[in-house]
């Protein structure tokens, strides 16, 4: 048995990765992550026959397939963002040997709530060996510890948007606000564990003769060791829901009357942050749409336009769910993000 080199190459959560070998003595060892605050992918996995099988990811996956023979993996998704994948040939010696490695074919599924990243890769998908331009997505509240030899860092914050009002029998419900958006530059000290406190979006309003508001999204924070604000996002309001006589009004923007917090922390170097759009007012019998989170990516962002902003566009998180229609159910808000890199 020979093993090939590891390599690590990105592609999109619309696309196809071709196995197809002429030699029936290669397996492959597969590891694919996918992670994006929004997911509804569905992975189909095709046998050198043509017989397929497919299942669905709906949240943070990585997934591994050790020695199998594959002539493709497909990806599927109505919200477009990157996949990272590694990728190993294993060649056997004969066909004894080929015969006992497909007797070791396995495949895990893990649930992860987070990514890092190590640039830049060489055009034959090799890792150079690099410090610079690190990064990591946190899609839920976790102590994140820094890593060796770094001593500063870059975060955005993203608050939970308000959830949509419900209706009541003759008005519509309004939108829940967008969860505000917030960036800061901090000191740190490798080993240094921050607190990450990621903002869930708020619950969605119930429709009906007596109609609920909209729950108010979750702010979203990074805490320092000592427990002291670095950053903070603040959650949007939750719409109201239809009344007796008119539709329901839209919940506040995240900090939309003002910024509500202040750094306490002596590590922050520089912050600031831009609140969430205002929820949309219902109007009569039609509810109010969606209120988004400004996208904000500081200059000299690590990650292309291609690979990440692609998956952070509206509604992908932070946005304020949709009024509810007479009778009808408000949506509930996106989840808040962290994004933390480093080395630029």
């Amino acid at each position: 048995m020979r093993l090939g080199a590891l390599k690590i190459y990105t592609t999109t959560s619309n696309s196809t990765i071709t196995l197809s070998y002429s030699n029936p003595f290669v397996l492959y060892n597969i590891k694919i992550l996918a992670l994006n605050p929004k997911m509804n992918l569905t992975i189909k996995v095709t046998n050198p026959n043509g017989d397929s099988w497919s299942f669905p990811i709906t949240s943070g996956t990585e997934i591994t397939f050790k020695k199998v023979n594959y002539q493709s993996i497909s990806f599927n998704d109505p919200n477009n963002y990157t996949i990272y994948y590694t990728l190993q040939a294993i060649y056997a010696g004969c066909q004894q040997e080929l015969l006992k490695l497909e007797q070791e074919s396995d495949i895990a599924i893990t649930p992860i709530s987070s990514v890092i990243i190590s640039s830049p890769i060489d055009s034959f998908g090799n890792v150079m060996v690099s410090v610079n331009k690190i990064f990591s997505m946190l899609t839920s509240s976790q102590n994140w510890t820094v890593p060796t030899g770094v001593y500063r860092v870059k975060i955005i914050a993203i608050a939970g948007g308000g959830g949509g009002g419900g209706g009541s029998a003759n008005y519509a419900g309004g939108g829940g606000g967008a969860g505000a958006i917030s960036y800061a530059e901090a000191q740190v000290n490798p080993g240094d564990v921050l607190n990450i406190q990621v903002g869930g979006g708020g619950s969605p309003g119930t429709g009906g003769s007596t109609p609920t508001a909209g729950g108010n999204g979750g702010s979203t924070q990074v805490l320092d060791p000592a427990g002291n604000v670095i950053v903070k996002a603040l959650g949007g309001g939750g719409g109201q829901p239809g009344g007796t006589s008119a539709a329901g009004v839209g919940g506040g923007g995240g900090e939309s009357g003002g910024i509500g917090w202040g750094v306490q922390s002596n590590r922050t170097l520089f912050a600031l942050s831009y609140a969430g759009q205002n929820g949309v007012s219902g109007s009569g019998t039609t509810p109010g749409g969606l209120a988004f989170t400004p996208v904000l990516f500081p200059p000299e962002f690590p990650i292309s336009s291609n690979t990440l902003q692609a998956s952070y566009n509206n509604p992908a998180s932070g946005y304020g769910g949709n009024g509810g229609n007479p009778n009808g159910n408000g949506g509930a808000g996106g989840n808040g993000v962290v994004m933390i890199w480093w080395g630029d």
